[in-house]
């Protein structure tokens, strides 16, 4: 699921990261998004916009992952997440939409 959710990360931040991470911390594990710099952040050091980006590739794995172990649900871009078109600006949700089609087979 975290290879998924990177790769889904890096085609919505339309290559500004190049995936995802994760590190121990006492009984929990920390996400850290990996910057196409070289650069690393903490999932909480990412700004607003950033950090939805982060939680639909997410929710993108969780579904594919979901989908995966279950029948195929269709896809229409009438109902692409309302979160989507709500709070990310054209250029990003067009970044995203590849991200789903795939998830339907």
């Amino acid at each position: 699921m975290m290879a998924r959710a990177s790769e889904a990360f890096q085609t919505i931040s339309r290559g500004a990261y190049t995936g995802l991470a994760t590190q121990p911390d006492k009984d929990n594990e920390i996400l850290i998004a990996l910057a196409a710099d070289g650069g690393s952040k903490l999932a909480s050091e990412l700004s607003k916009g950033t950090r939805f980006q982060l939680y639909l590739a997410l929710r993108v794995a969780g579904y594919h992952e979901f989908a995966r172990t279950r029948r195929p649900v269709p896809f229409h871009r009438r109902r692409y997440p309302g979160d989507v078109r709500r709070f990310f600006g054209r250029r990003k949700r067009f970044g995203s939409l590849p991200t789903w089609p795939g998830s339907a087979k």
